[in-house]
């Protein structure tokens, strides 16, 4: 058979294949769903008359062709169960119907943008409140059953008496509950928390940064409080009016100095005014009347017949304290100036005086220990402490109020005691004033009994005084160094620091003990301490010492 014809058969025959596979599987098909359904009507069968070729030769059937008698084979399966998720569980199901509303309002207050960075200080400060709430299921902290709480009440009431600690209550945003709707309950809410934080940090560490009163003359911890642990202490505490009273200092001095603002204010409030009139003078010999004395004595909170109209040494000795405290001429008569200021408004030079020392209080760190030592800068004295009892006082040399030469407010750790130190005088005072002395005469600086050291290209390295009597620090003195820790402002470096200095004590068994050193010891000279000429170091551990 020729070559061209056997192919046209063959092609013939694979075309006939093709064609009859879908019969095939039309068959099958019908056959099972005979099984099935009896009474169905058989399916048509494909002719008999079959090729041989085609019955010994399977040829698999397209894969679109495949596919449907396949599906068609295979039995249906039953549909597969779908499970649908689990709902989270309700953080507010547990609140009370009535401060649910109030709770979902603070949800959404937390989820809005711009709105809560309107109420809060700092992104910190938001994200403390915020988590705060969260751990309560979003429960409104100041309300119970949408009504006003006595833990509100309470915190309320100490946020108005804010000017007691020398604070301005405007500073104090404190919102009104009366009438509200959920949204306004709930950002009122939040916003007496942000008020109370306020509050807490003020009265803890202060109302402003140090740094705006010098940049690098002070050198104080003034730690804020975690506002985390002040929500936990409002929301546990059995009276959060108190619990905000622990972030006052609790030093002895800040009580005083309340203390005496409230005096102040409380005698100011009398109003008492003293009218014009004649010069007042003490005279021994011929004692003065006038009818405004016991209004002055009043005034002046002293005791006395209301018919006393005499001027005497006692009330004269009132006014002359008086004119001292307000940097008037101290003459003990009562003049026009001193009247004038004696009906001066509240508040005046010894009111924010008081309000200056509270605020600085603040900056000062909680815990000065059993044992420390304190400097009071404008007082000129020093105290040492033990166990909140004063053991010994004496006077102190500090700096020149001037800029630059002010001694820095610090408060350190106590690492040695310097017995008859030597001065090595600050570079401030080096340049600014000796140094201009000593090119006006080259002789000033050994007459004062100062060493000056000169480098090898005969510039002026150091100056120092030796320690004796001629020394500022004093022939018998004791000087403290702040740690290294502290150095990084420039105020603090070695060379320039400015420690205040001051006399050993007499009874020296006692502050060796206290200071715990080994015992100093000294002879005397006259009614001064005179120790030996070398300096000599030791090491302590007092505690804490601080100028202020």
């Amino acid at each position: 058979m020729s070559g061209p014809r056997c192919d046209r058969m063959l092609a013939g025959t694979a075309l006939a294949l093709l064609l009859a596979a879908p019969f095939d599987v039309l068959a099958q098909d019908a056959s099972q769903s005979s099984a099935v359904n009896p009474s169905a009507t058989a399916a048509p069968t494909v002719p008999a008359a079959q090729p041989a070729a085609e019955k010994s030769s399977p040829v698999a059937a397209p894969a679109g062709v495949q596919a449907t008698a396949t599906d068609s084979a295979t039995p249906s399966a039953s549909p597969v169960a779908t499970t649908e998720p689990t709902p989270a569980p309700d953080p507010l199901a547990s609140l009370d119907p009535a401060d649910r509303p109030v709770a979902e309002k603070i949800r959404d207050l937390f989820a809005a943008t711009g709105t809560p960075e309107k109420i809060f200080a700092s992104k910190s400060e938001r994200a403390a409140v915020e988590t705060f709430y969260k751990g309560r299921n979003l429960a409104p902290l100041w309300l119970d059953k949408g009504i006003v709480n006595a833990r509100a009440k309470a915190v309320i009431a100490r946020v108005k008496a804010a000017d007691a600690d020398g604070l301005d209550l405007n500073d104090y945003r404190l919102p009104s509950f009366d009438g509200l709707s959920p949204d306004a309950l709930a950002e009122a809410d939040v916003k007496l928390t942000q008020t109370v934080l306020t509050f807490a940090r003020h009265l803890q560490a202060g109302r402003f940064p140090y740094n705006r009163v010098s940049h690098n003359n002070i050198a104080l911890p003034q730690a804020p409080p975690d506002s985390a642990a002040v929500l936990a202490s409002m929301a546990n505490a059995e009276d959060p009016g108190k619990a905000l009273d622990a972030y006052a200092p609790p030093h002895e001095a800040y009580r005083r100095l309340k203390e005496k603002l409230a005096e102040i204010r409380a005698k100011s409030s009398a109003k008492v005014e003293i009218a014009d009139g004649p010069l007042l003078r003490y005279n021994a010999k011929a004692v003065m009347q006038d009818p405004r004395v016991p209004a002055l004595r009043e005034k002046l909170g002293l005791a006395g017949e209301e018919s006393d109209l005499a001027y005497d040494a006692k009330l004269a000795a009132a006014v002359r304290t008086f004119q001292q405290a307000n940097e008037l001429p101290a003459t003990g008569s009562l003049d026009a100036r001193t009247v004038k200021t004696l009906n001066a408004p509240v508040g005046g030079r010894q009111v924010d005086l008081i309000l200056a020392n509270m605020e600085r209080w603040r900056w000062y760190p909680r815990d000065l220990g059993a044992d420390y030592s304190i400097v009071n800068q404008p007082d000129f004295m020093l105290k040492v402490m033990h166990n909140g009892a004063q053991v010994w006082t004496t006077k102190v040399v500090i700096g020149d109020p001037s800029p630059g030469k002010q001694t820095p407010l610090l408060s350190e750790t106590m690492k040695s005691i310097t017995v008859n130190p030597t001065w090595n005088v600050p570079p401030s005072i080096v340049y600014g004033e000796y140094l201009p002395a000593l090119s006006r005469d080259p002789t000033v600086l050994a007459r004062m009994g100062l060493v000056v050291t000169y480098g090898r290209d005969g510039s002026v390295v150091n100056i120092a005084q030796p320690p004796g009597g001629n020394s500022p620090t004093a022939s018998s003195s004791i000087s403290t160094t702040p740690t290294r820790s502290s150095c990084s402002r420039p105020m603090c470096a070695p060379s320039a620091t400015a420690a205040c200095a001051y006399r050993i004590p007499q009874n020296m068994p006692m502050f060796s003990s206290i200071l715990r050193v080994p015992a100093i010891t000294g002879r005397r000279r006259g009614s001064r301490a005179c120790s030996a000429p070398a300096s000599r170091t030791w090491r302590c551990r007092l505690g804490r010492s601080g100028c202020m």
